[in-house]
């Protein structure tokens, strides 16, 4: 009878438990085991015995009552999520589901429940979440989110996240979602200890970046870098030149520069062009300002700017 196992991580210890004896499974095609805190679903498939976490990733059900095809393929009964239990894919694109390696000892079935080292289970669980955040799956963002800090992942990594997969997506780099970022953090500070709550205010600062780029482009920014000039800057400024303004910001920050270095420079064009027209209309300085938002989240390691 074929059995399910997966290398394992150089240097990891496994952590092999004895599940039941064979006899067991072969009588009831499938059985669910409640082994060190875990409940886990084994299936007697035409592929061989497979292991696998009872609980559906999508809400729960118990997959233990799920429907298992001929080529390996289980389906929750309860939404109709199918995994392939070879591997654990979601056929569909949603939450992975945990599979174990199982071996045979003497006629008695052993599973592997060992975790993934950190660093596999925090990429993969990003990748994930990076799938939710395009759709724009609120319940999807939530889970990904809750799981992360169940790795003991930095809670704030899902807001820089946030960022970095969004700020293309718009011309100035800037959405009303990140100010309120600001507002769900204190939130979340004021909710310490109470993971439930801190969970929300994780998940709905996401949430509303997702959705405010769902379905939007990369904005077609320039990468054109200059020697910072001032005298150049206020030019290419006043000339409407917004290419040229944004390269010299671009080697100003790349010479370690910060925004307070600009502000005065930014300030003196708009007022100039806001005294001459009888307004302050003045959009190439203002797209100019904004550009350090979302230049320097840019994974660039030449920027040392970051406040």
């Amino acid at each position: 009878m074929a059995v399910h196992t997966e290398e394992m991580a150089v240097g990891q210890e496994s952590n092999w438990q004895l599940a039941m004896p064979l006899i067991e499974l072969q009588a009831k095609t499938v059985k669910m085991q409640r082994i060190a805190g875990r409940q886990i679903a084994f299936f007697n498939s035409e592929h061989g015995i497979r292991a696998c976490d009872n609980r559906c990733p999508h809400e729960g059900y118990p997959l233990s009552e799920g429907s298992l095809s001929a080529d390996c393929i289980l389906t929750c009964n309860w939404h109709n999520w199918k995994f392939d239990l070879d591997n654990g894919e979601n056929l569909f694109g949603g939450d992975r589901l945990r599979t174990y390696p199982v071996e045979l000892r003497d006629n008695n079935i052993w599973v592997d429940l060992t975790d993934p080292p950190y660093q596999q289970n925090y990429d993969l669980t990003v990748a994930s979440l990076r799938d939710a955040f395009d759709d724009y799956s609120y319940d999807r963002i939530a889970r990904e989110i809750a799981r992360l800090l169940q790795l003991g992942a930095d809670p704030l990594d899902v807001l820089r996240l946030a960022i970095d997969w969004s700020w293309q997506k718009m011309e100035f780099g800037w959405t009303h979602a990140y100010a309120g970022m600001a507002d769900w953090l204190l939130l979340y500070q004021e909710h310490a200890g109470d993971t439930e709550s801190q969970l929300i205010c994780l998940s709905e600062a996401v949430a509303h970046v997702a959705y405010d780029v769902q379905r939007e482009k990369d904005y077609g920014y320039g990468s054109e870098t200059t020697s910072y000039d001032e005298p150049a800057l206020l030019a290419a400024i006043e000339n409407e030149d917004e290419t040229g303004a944004l390269a010299i910001l671009r080697g100003g920050m790349l010479a370690g520069m910060h925004f307070d270095d600009f502000e005065a420079v930014l300030t003196r064009a708009a007022l100039a062009r806001g005294a001459r027209r009888g307004g302050f209309g003045a959009p190439v300085a203002i797209a100019a300002a904004r550009l350090y938002l979302r230049f320097a989240r840019r994974q660039d390691p030449r920027v040392s700017c970051l406040p």
